[in-house]
C-alpha cells in the first residue's frame, strides 16, 4: 500500500523530535527509534506519483544527510533513499513524456 510522502516526511519529524524528549525509558525510545525506521522504509518504498511528491522526498534526503544526530547511512539507509528518490523522479518525468509525445503524436 502506498502512503503520501509528504505526510510520511511529517510523521518521521514528529517521531524524531519526540526522541529528543529526555529521560525516557528506554522501551519507549525503542519504540521510537523502530517507528522511525518503519516510516523511514515506507518513505523509500512509496513511489513518487506528483512533482510535490517528488520535492517532498528530495527535501527529506536532505533533511537526513543533514541530520548529525542520525549517522545517515547507518541508520537511515540515505544512499537508499537517494537512490529512490532519483529513482521516483526519473519514473515520473519518464511517464510524463511518455504524455507528452501520446499528446502530440
Amino acid at each position: 500500500m502506498g502512503y503520501d510522502i509528504e505526510n510520511m516526511v511529517k510523521i518521521y519529524a514528529a517521531i524524531r523530535a519526540a526522541t529528543e524528549l529526555e529521560p525516557m525509558p528506554d522501551d519507549a525510545m525503542d519504540n521510537l527509534v523502530g517507528a522511525s525506521g518503519v516510516i523511514l522504509a515506507e518513505i523509500i518504498k512509496t513511489k513518487a506519483k506528483t512533482d510535490a511528491a517528488a520535492a517532498a522526498k528530495f527535501r527529506f534526503v536532505g533533511d537526513i544527510i543533514d541530520d548529525e544526530k542520525s549517522l545517515g547511512v547507518l541508520f537511515n539507509n540515505e544512499d537508499e533513499l537517494a537512490q529512490s528518490a532519483v529513482d521516483d523522479l526519473n519514473a515520473l518525468r519518464d511517464k510524463q513524456w511518455g504524455e507528452i509525445m501520446g499528446e502530440v503524436a
